[in-house]
């Protein structure tokens, strides 16, 4: 009896432990970008060029440059459905004659800046947007 008893709990411990893998990461969601004018998150300048983002949860996007030597985390917060990858884009809110990373439209959702969410836009502002490519 005490071996059936052992043999029981050591099949129930192999599959709990295989249901929730250690360790376990998202998956991650890469999409490209060619920026062609300088912009700005939160008080930081990036230069015009190409870039790479990338989200493993809603709540935060990374973006980086191609070359490896700019990488900045982004809190935001989604305000909207998914769009299809075609649809993809990112979108720039021009305030004070600087272009700044306000919106991302992508397959995980529709999301704003989390310092920019509930702004409302004034007269002054110009949009910009660029096209995401996701592989």
């Amino acid at each position: 009896m005490r071996d059936c008893a052992k043999t029981f709990l050591t099949v129930l411990l192999i599959c709990v432990f295989s249901a929730y893998p250690s360790g376990a990461q998202p998956d991650v969601v890469t999409a490209k970008l060619s920026i062609p004018f300088d912009f700005w998150i939160g008080g930081k300048k990036f230069p015009a060029g190409d870039y790479t983002l990338d989200s493993a949860v809603p709540s935060f996007v990374s973006i980086r440059s191609t070359d490896g030597k700019i990488n900045q985390q982004i809190p935001t917060l989604i305000y909207a459905e998914p769009v299809n990858k075609a649809d993809a884009r990112v979108v720039f809110s021009r305030r004070n004659g600087k272009y700044y990373f306000s919106e991302l439209w992508g397959v995980l959702g529709k999301r704003t800046i989390t310092a920019d969410y509930g702004r409302t836009p004034q007269k002054e502002d110009h949009r910009r947007e660029v096209r995401l490519t996701y592989p």
